[in-house]
């Protein structure tokens, strides 16, 4: 029988205020989670233990919601309008 090997990958956009510390606690957050959720705090079998998490910083360009994925630098100046009219209608339940 061979055993589990459960990991996490987690693509991130690098660049802006973030900095290794930033991506290093994200990694220990996720191991947490897991723990929390999949172990149940260190109870479940060894088939469930989180064996890796790597945070790739690969994220070069891409979309999401139909919005073409800005540098980091520029996203909350030029995106502002856009982010407070979708959470407008959200808590109105237009959205």
């Amino acid at each position: 029988m061979q055993r589990a090997i459960n990991l996490i990958m987690a693509y991130v956009r690098t660049g802006g205020t973030r900095t290794m510390a930033d991506f290093d606690d994200l990694a220990q957050r996720l191991l947490e989670a897991w723990d929390k959720v999949a172990t149940k705090n260190g109870e479940g079998s060894k088939e469930r233990q989180l064996n890796a998490v790597f945070v790739l910083g690969a994220i070069t360009t891409g979309t999401e919601s139909g919005f073409l994925l800005p540098r980091v630098q520029i996203l909350l100046f030029d995106h502002a309008d856009v982010g407070f009219k979708c959470g407008k209608q959200s808590l109105l339940g237009l959205g």
